[in-house]
């Protein structure tokens, strides 16, 4: 673990490690499964469907704990098992189509987006995994083994890290009604195993289910069981557990901003990039620190580059940097619309930034889509907070 000053304790380790990557770097290029441990594992994951989808659909040992912010939240408990199961539920406008592209986190980049949204404990995560191998997204099924790093309430503990398995898939039930799920639980690889200064917690079976109830409206539902370990005894973690059923809502509130994007930025889109929006999510490759979102695509010289955004609330500045008429640097502001531009590119490379480093107390969210030199056109959405941090997920394909 982290040692300060010659001691050895949870605080010191916060204080030492809390704000770093902690990924080793022998976790990076280590060889993939083999084609048995695919198979095994696939089919491991695979048998946790039903028991979630069971969880999902029946109430039975479960106590109502209310509605927050339209989330009905249930909390279940058992004598074999003293760490609490919570399940929250709502409502979202989503297509399901779209749900299932935004879960579908096949490398680094997208999971680390994908949970930062989700989770705010989450503070990192590693593909160690992602199978099948040939794996073409959006497809379903797929599987992934994966890390994941949490901080906790209070500040001063050691962070729990878990290493989990996890399935997604969907199917048709007799009624006629698509149905979605991602599901998860912790396994043990003995290269993976738990890291110094870090204690190595338990999922339970857990995840998502989305089903749709109606055109246009679907239903999310959000069960989690995990076991932080180290010396939090279990009545102290269900203190808090309620508030895990909160995701949900972090997820329904980032669709719903997703789609009221794509509706405002659609016509846009298709008469400035020439590209028709289609009902299709990639995650972006957005790099965010200290209140500015950078994303930066590949180019060749004289490249002609194009782009649209638009800020939601308040203002911010922007620039992008590798064009060959030098970069463009303008203040913008949330009331002037849509803002297209375009550019020739020159050299290798083309850097789009969006800086929010001038506030202390507003939240600015962006939302872009940038033409490729190729025609292919990505977007994504940011989150650019004053106190330094930033977060941002994909969010449209044009073609």
């Amino acid at each position: 673990c982290c040692r300060c000053g010659g001691r050895s304790f949870e605080l010191s380790s916060w204080l030492c490690c809390g704000a770093m990557s902690r990924v080793p770097p022998s976790w990076h290029g280590r060889p993939r499964l083999s084609p048995e441990d695919v198979e095994r594992y696939s089919a491991l994951a695979t048998s946790w469907g039903p028991r979630l989808l069971e969880v999902a659909r029946s109430n039975e040992g479960f106590e109502y704990k209310g509605e927050k912010n339209g989330v009905q939240i249930y909390i279940g408990s058992s004598e074999s098992q003293k760490i609490h199961l919570i399940k929250g539920i709502t409502r979202a406008r989503a297509a399901s189509e779209t749900i299932k592209r935004v879960f579908i986190a096949q490398d680094n980049e997208a999971f680390n987006h994908l949970f930062s949204v989700i989770d705010p404990m989450f503070k990192e995560g590693h593909v160690i995994d992602f199978f099948p191998h040939d794996y073409v997204f959006p497809a379903l099924p797929c599987f992934g083994i994966k890390w994941a790093r949490y901080s906790l309430p209070g500040g001063v503990l050691w962070d729990r890290d878990f290493l989990f398995l996890e399935h997604g898939s969907e199917f048709t039930d007799a009624n006629g009604k698509q149905i979605g799920y991602g599901v998860g639980q912790s396994v043990e690889l003995p290269e993976y195993g738990p890291l110094d200064g870090m204690v190595r917690g338990e999922i339970f079976t857990s995840g998502y289910v989305f089903e749709d109830v109606e055109p246009g409206v679907v239903q999310l539902t959000y069960i989690v069981q995990a076991d932080p370990k180290g010396w939090i005894p279990a009545w102290a973690s269900n203190l808090t557990g309620s508030e895990q059923a909160m995701n949900v809502a972090r997820i329904r509130d980032w669709l719903h901003g997703l789609e009221d994007a794509k509706a405002k930025m659609a016509k846009d889109i298709a008469e400035k990039l020439g590209a028709p929006l289609v009902e299709a999510y990639i995650h972006d490759r957005t790099a965010a620190r200290r209140g500015t979102i950078t994303h930066t695509i590949r180019t060749k010289p004289g490249d002609v580059v194009k782009w649209i955004y638009f800020v939601t609330n308040g203002d911010i500045r922007f620039r992008v940097d590798g064009l060959k008429e030098g970069h463009h640097d303008t203040h913008v502001a949330a009331d002037v619309g849509t803002i297209f531009g375009q550019g020739i590119a020159a050299g290798g490379s083309v850097s789009f930034h969006w800086d929010n480093s001038s506030s202390w107390l507003r939240t600015r969210r962006v939302y872009y889509c940038i033409q490729l030199p190729t025609g292919f056109a990505i977007g994504g959405v940011g989150v650019m907070r004053p106190s330094g941090t930033s977060e941002h997920a994909g969010l449209v394909m044009c073609s």
